[in-house]
């Protein structure tokens, strides 16, 4: 542990691990040593050797190290100087310093922004993980373990923290053994498959605009978090997966200031949507539709219509460019649509596979009302295999 140190400092340990960039660290309020030392004396309790002492390295089941920067330094090369028959050890380096957006919650909020890096036969060098995890991610990967070897040790964390911190499961993958160069491409690294898929539109009504928020689908195997604002306030908040059988979304009342709106939602794995427009509307809308997208290989589905007796023009423009590695993924170019009447419709479709590594970052705009604009961007998760990350 080395919360204190900023992942800047280590950066070449971080180009050598798979960094779990949306790690964050402690609570300032929070006793983070004490819970690992409580959860040490049960380990030990229960028959497991334990130790606060890099030299242990090759002795103790679990050894936990508050260390420095050079402290970590002496770690990783006491990792590496592990015998062969110990080569299926884990090494994690909790770090601070990083890019991860907060996280909050009814029920609580994580921490600062950290960094956490892995080393084992089982995680890639140079990956990225979007799961968002904590310290206690790292005590739920050793409750897995132990359980794993038929003597369970639990720990102590919130059962809201289990929702949404993940157990790094999907990190690291004892099952297949990874090797291989780091990755070549310059500002490009692979990116383990997120456990979300969030949702968010807005809808009018008589009172005012309300946000729907989700996070649905196979896809979504842990809580997503989501932070909103509407120039006035902030407000974050946390949404539960649901299966596609049973979709459950969170409404958010949205503010009317000076007879319009301007909301800005951001998710996991740069999830974002912008909506903003007069209020009462001018009776233009944009949905994007789910019921035919296929979760595991999506594709983003935007239908407009209006409600005028006279033609309104839609305008689709394509923004993300320089991530782009090909002409033909068309971005930087629009698409302009004309519906003559009134609830005629119009698709936008976008499908940002090899050209855009998944990534998408669009926006429409219409001739109907100067401040309406819709913004979608982010990545369209797979759910099966990695991507590219930013």
């Amino acid at each position: 542990m080395a919360e204190q140190v900023p992942v800047a400092l280590l950066r070449d340990l971080a180009e050598d691990a798979t960094e779990c960039v949306a790690y964050h660290v402690a609570p300032e309020d929070e006793d983070r040593r004490g819970v690992w030392e409580r959860y040490a004396a049960r380990l030990a309790a229960a028959g497991y050797a334990v130790s606060a002492d890099p030299a242990d390295l090759a002795r103790a089941d679990l050894t936990v190290v508050e260390a420095d920067a050079e402290g970590v330094r002496r770690v990783v090369e006491a990792f590496d100087r592990l015998p062969s028959e110990q080569a299926g050890t884990v090494l994690a380096i909790a770090l601070g310093g990083g890019s991860a957006v907060p996280v909050a919650g009814e029920d609580g909020a994580l921490g600062a922004p950290g960094a956490l890096l892995l080393r084992s036969p089982w995680t890639p060098r140079g990956w990225v993980s979007e799961e968002i995890c904590d310290h206690t991610s790292l005590l739920q990967l050793c409750e897995r373990w132990t359980a794993e070897r038929g003597n369970a040790v639990a720990a102590e964390v919130a059962g809201w923290r289990r929702a949404l911190c993940g157990d790094l499961s999907d990190v690291i993958a004892p099952d297949h053994e990874v090797s291989g160069p780091l990755p070549s491409a310059p500002g490009r690294r692979p990116a383990h498959p997120a456990p979300y898929f969030p949702t968010a539109d807005l809808r009018l009504g008589e009172t005012g605009p309300v946000l729907r928020l989700g996070n649905i689908g196979p896809v979504a195997r842990a809580a997503a978090p989501f932070t909103m604002h509407d120039g006035a306030r902030t407000r974050r908040l946390i949404v539960p997966a649901s299966p596609n059988d049973d979709q459950r979304h969170v409404r958010v009342p949205v503010d009317v200031r000076e007879g319009g709106y301007d909301v800005t939602v951001h998710g996991p794995d740069h999830f974002h949507r912008r909506f903003a427009g007069r209020f009462p509307d001018a009776g233009v809308h944009c949905t994007e539709e789910h019921g035919d997208r296929d979760p595991w290989f999506p594709g983003l589905t935007l239908q407009v219509w209006h409600e005028s007796t006279i033609p309104v023009f839609f305008w689709m423009q394509r923004r993300l460019g320089e991530r782009a590695v090909s002409k033909a993924a068309g971005y930087g170019s629009g698409t302009l649509e004309r519906l003559p009447g009134p609830r005629q419709t119009a698709r936008f479709k976008e499908e940002p596979g090899a050209n855009t590594f998944g990534w998408y970052d669009v926006s429409v705009t219409t001739s109907a009302d100067p401040t309406w604009v819709r913004e979608y961007a982010g990545h369209l998760p797979t759910g099966l295999r990695p991507t590219l990350g930013r």
